[in-house]
């Protein structure tokens, strides 16, 4: 063929295509010309003319849109069957269209043919109007729980119409919740909230990955933008519970900018969000921007948990301002009569006025010549909290059966007793045991406790451990090594050390390791101080045990951690003295020397640490 042969044949087929796409553009606009005329004779109540001329526009109609527009029509003036007719011509000549397949879904829906509304559903899926398929399951699910068929084989599947089982027992609210909190419903909801912008379904997706301790799946549905306080506040919860503090406190921050915040949040939201953003940057070692947020709250708040007053009483404590942290602790004790550990902090704090009551000699001979220091006029403003009138606050509610309140008593009772030089007769602890018991051999959990630490304390370890011996019996039908996470963390402590002490080091080293891997990451600031005790009891024994069958690395690996996690002097001293003890023994000097020197900054009165201290200097 000629190169002039080539191009005419070319110049044809550019004139066809220009013809067809004329051709079809003027076929759009004569279809749409008709529906303005069906719908100008819909508005002139012509429903007659209107329902001929969609008759004769179903025969031009090819595309999904022009369907779409008959479909509409039909619906308006009524006609359902005519529009279902439509759909299902359309959805054979479109299968699959999502567009179709959601108003033919929708429209099964409303006519409750829920099975048929499933099929055409499906395609849905992951798509823009996915929430019709997610409806489709959900209904699907309660009509099975009504009629007590296997819900998930139900609800994801095409099952044919079978008659009501009447013999049917009726499920429990919490039975219902816990089929709809089952990981299968996890994309349902996820496609609920694609299809919709609700954020219930979103909520109910992250809460159940939350549940499983699927954390990172749960972070990882965190919308590109927060609309409400409520999800401000959601959001901020899933991540403080899955330890991304920063990411947290955005989330709540988040909830600042809107605009509704001010004027349409309620109180208890508004606290809820501050005091987690509080606890956030605490955590993070913000502490004055925590300290911020608390203020905040105490001044603009009327209603507020004792935990932020109880907070900003610590914050005032560690800065010193000992008239403020009384202040916020009267208050508490005031407000909050049952709230126990403000009444504890209160007693510490009275005891800690008991302690530094005595004045030294210059300080003394400052004040009889008419004269105070700055931290002796700072001292003098703080007014004094008489320990027995915290006793009597703890007494009316030991009158109330509160086992708590008994075991703080005793315990701060205890702490003054040491400052008095006042011996504890062990007879107490059996006296208090007689006191509260119950049945044969049955306590309140918290007083056993006390209890059993008590006589650990007083060195009678027999008594102690058949105390806790029994108290495991009756609760526990199972060897604690064989399952330790069913365990308290203070059970599991002590189990560990009770087993130590029979020589069974390898149960021993299992129940210790175990706290070691599932308490030990755990930031300090999320824990009671009897929960960061046992945790660090946990590495320094590990350490003890690793290092009496020479197994040294992982001894001076446990010890370290332990020293890490202590804050408190003569304990990390301690610690230290016993990874300077490892160091000398594998040769190495100059880390022994240094854990040594550190140790002696902690507590000048170790004379441990000064012994072998002179024992590394001879050798040098």
């Amino acid at each position: 063929m000629s190169k002039k042969s080539i191009c005419v044949a070319a110049l044809c087929c550019l004139a066809a295509v220009l013809v067809c796409s004329c051709s079809s553009h003027s076929e759009g606009s004569s279809f749409i010309s008709v529906l303005d005329s069906v719908d100008a004779a819909v508005s002139q109540n012509s429903a007659e003319d209107a329902l001929k001329s969609l008759k004769k526009l179903e025969k031009k109609a090819y595309a999904s849109y022009e369907y779409l527009g008959i479909v509409k029509r039909y619906f308006f003036l009524g006609e359902t069957k005519s529009a279902e007719r439509v759909l299902k011509k359309s959805l054979k000549r479109n299968p699959k269209n999502p567009e179709l397949s959601a108003v033919y879904a929708n429209f099964l829906l409303r006519e409750n043919r829920l099975e048929e509304a499933f099929q055409i559903s499906l395609c849905l899926k992951d798509s823009k109007y996915s929430s019709i398929y997610a409806e489709c399951v959900l209904k699907k699910a309660l009509l099975a729980i009504e009629n007590g068929e296997p819900v998930l084989k139900s609800a994801f599947n095409s099952v044919s119409k079978k008659k009501k089982n009447k013999s049917v027992e009726t499920k429990s609210s919490e039975e219902i919740k816990e089929i709809f909190c089952s990981p299968d419903f996890i994309s349902v909801y996820k496609n609920a909230f694609d299809g919709s912008d609700e954020s219930l379904w979103i909520f109910n997706a992250a809460s159940i990955f939350m549940r499983g301790g699927e954390f990172k799946n749960a972070v990882a549905l965190y919308p590109n933008k927060i609309s409400s306080s409520r999800e401000s506040l959601f959001w901020g919860c899933i991540f403080f519970d899955s330890g991304l503090y920063a990411e947290s406190i955005a989330a709540l921050e988040a909830s600042s900018k809107l605009t509704s915040f001010a004027e349409k949040t309620d109180l208890s939201t508004k606290t809820e969000i501050l005091s987690l953003e509080s606890d956030g940057f605490y955590i993070e070692g913000e502490e004055n921007s925590s300290e911020k947020i608390r203020q905040r709250l105490i001044q603009n708040f009327t209603e507020i948990p004792p935990q932020i007053y109880m907070n900003s009483a610590m914050f005032a404590k560690r800065k010193s301002d000992f008239e403020s942290e009384q202040k916020l602790l009267d208050f508490l004790s005031v407000n909050f009569p049952d709230y126990l550990p403000g009444l504890a902090a209160l007693g510490e704090f009275s005891l800690d006025q008991i302690k530094n009551q005595h004045e030294d000699f210059l300080s003394q001979k400052i004040r009889n010549a008419g004269l105070k220091t700055l931290s002796m006029e700072k001292k003098d403003k703080v007014p004094v909290v008489p320990f027995d009138s915290v006793l009597e606050k703890l007494d009316s509610l030991i009158a109330s059966k509160n086992s708590e309140a008994l075991v703080l008593k005793d315990a701060l009772v205890t702490q003054k007793n040491k400052f008095d030089k006042i011996e504890k007769p062990v007879s107490d602890i059996w006296l208090m045991l007689e006191k509260n018991v119950s049945a044969e051999n049955i306590y309140p959990e918290s007083v056993l406790k006390h209890c059993v630490f008590s006589l650990l304390n007083e060195n009678s370890e027999p008594d102690a451990e058949a105390l806790f011996d029994s108290y495991y019996k009756s609760k526990y039908d199972f060897l604690p090594e064989d399952s330790p996470e069913n365990l308290e963390l203070w059970e599991c402590e002590l189990c560990a050390w009770f087993a130590c002490k029979k020589g069974n080091f390898k149960s021993g080293i299992s129940l210790y390791n175990f706290i070691a891997e599932n308490y030990g990451n755990r930031i300090a600031a999320l824990n009671s101080s009897s929960k960061n005790s046992s945790i660090i009891n946990a590495f320094v024994n590990l350490g003890v045990l690793y290092a009496s069958v020479d197994r040294l690395p992982e001894a001076l690996n446990s010890l370290n951690i332990a020293s890490a996690k202590s804050s408190e002097g003569k304990e990390k001293s301690e610690i230290l003295f016993r990874i300077a003890q490892l160091e000398w023994k594998q040769g190495n000097l100059y880390g022994a020397s240094r854990a040594l020197k550190y140790a002696l900054s902690l507590d000048s009165e170790n004379n441990k640490v000064r012994l072998l201290q002179k024992k590394i200097q001879a050798e040098k």
